[in-house]
């Protein structure tokens, strides 16, 4: 963030999704009316209020005594807000030093929840955001609190809420998170009642997943595979395999996988062996999809969360997954780097033979299991 901030600063100008404030706000109204135009803004981004900046990118810090934006502060007056739904936009402050002056960051995060608006006038000394009008940005300039943004925008950010701005394949991706309004006949068809164009198939179950993976060798049960299609208006938008093993009730996507090579040991053992990361990234096909499954799938006050190690949501546990979760593509980049410059010091526990290792499949098999636990314990 800190390098998207500067390049902003450096602009020289404010933007639709920036502004430069040179101090905190001495009345809260402004403050709320700011955060509501910025979070109602058309824009496929977070947005800032920077403050310590004059409009013209000059950074003259904030003040480091007296009044401070605090976040909890933050939260505190938001909740008191009537905000619609109970749902005020989801705020971050941040602090950073640049020109060795502090500047303060209010980051709006980019939720596809709009449009906000309250549902009763907040007023202060004189200033009036008023119930049921929506606010936003254009340009470099926020809408008054006598105005309202244009029909063209309310229509859009409506549209966004609803994911009506989404080609199909990624509309079903967000839809597969409203689970109440899936119909299933209870075989192999699903539709999604709000709209009957997205559905879902379940395909033929085949013995085996393709593939050797430790988890997927388990000597008790092996598990099946099947396909997820899921279609719109009849057309396949994707296939998804699907992990299922049937004793233990237990299924999901199968998991990203990441293979990252394993460094020379001190002690030469283990050359040439490669390691792979299982994980799912949140907000993806994948992951809702098993978000989707375990929800529909639950039973009366069984636990559909997305919790690891992965695990059965219907009896006690015996197979237990430790599988990634990253929040974002750029979390996992980052953990993935740190993994791997972490491996050397990996020692798996009872292999010391490394011709074993590379011949015995049971060998390879166990020391990847070992692999990915010490991921998931030390580094997840």
């Amino acid at each position: 963030m800190n390098k998207t901030i500067e390049k902003l600063i450096a602009s020289g100008k404010e933007g639709s999704w920036w502004d430069f404030k040179q101090t905190y706000h001495q009345n809260n109204a402004c403050l709320v009316h700011d955060i509501l135009c910025m979070a109602n803004v058309l824009h496929d981004g977070d947005r800032y209020l920077i403050f310590g900046v004059t409009d013209e990118g000059v950074i003259t810090g904030v003040p480091e005594n007296g009044k401070q934006l605090n976040q909890a502060n933050l939260i505190d007056l938001l909740r008191k807000v009537d905000f619609a739904e109970h749902r005020c936009p989801d705020i971050q402050l941040h602090h950073i030093t640049l020109h060795l002056k502090t500047v303060a960051i209010l980051q709006i995060r980019n939720v596809r929840m709009k449009p906000y608006y309250l549902t009763k006038d907040y007023s202060k000394e004189g200033k009036t955001i008023r119930a049921g009008v929506v606010y936003n940005r254009q340009q470099d300039a926020n809408t008054p609190v006598n105005g309202c943004a244009s029909p063209g925008d309310v229509m859009a950010m409506w549209r966004e809420r609803f994911n009506l701005d989404l080609a199909p394949a990624d509309r079903i991706v967000r839809l597969l998170l409203d689970y109440d309004n899936w119909e299933y006949d209870g075989i192999s068809e699903a539709y999604y009642r709000l709209d009957p164009d997205f559905a879902i198939n379940i395909g033929d179950t085949e013995k085996g997943i393709g593939g050797q993976y430790w988890w997927s060798a388990i000597s008790f049960e092996q598990p099946y595979r099947c396909e997820y299609i899921l279609k719109y208006r009849g057309r396949v938008l994707q296939r998804v395999p699907i992990v299922h093993y049937s004793n233990e009730g237990l299924q999901f996507p199968f998991p990203e996988i990441d293979t990252l090579s394993y460094p020379d040991k001190r002690d030469g053992f283990m050359t040439d062996y490669y390691a792979d990361v299982f994980y799912f990234v949140k907000n993806t096909l994948k992951y809702n999809l098993l978000s989707h499954i375990r929800a529909v799938e639950s039973l009366p006050g069984c636990n559909s969360d997305i919790t690891m190690p992965l695990t059965t949501q219907t009896k006690p546990p015996i197979i237990r997954l430790p599988f990634m979760v990253f929040d974002n593509v750029g979390e996992k980049e980052e953990k993935l780097k740190f993994i791997q410059n972490q491996l050397a010091d990996f020692c798996p526990d009872s292999i010391s033979d490394t011709a074993a290792l590379k011949n015995e499949p049971e060998s390879r098999m166990e020391v990847e299991k070992q692999f990915s636990w010490w991921v998931f314990k030390n580094i997840g």
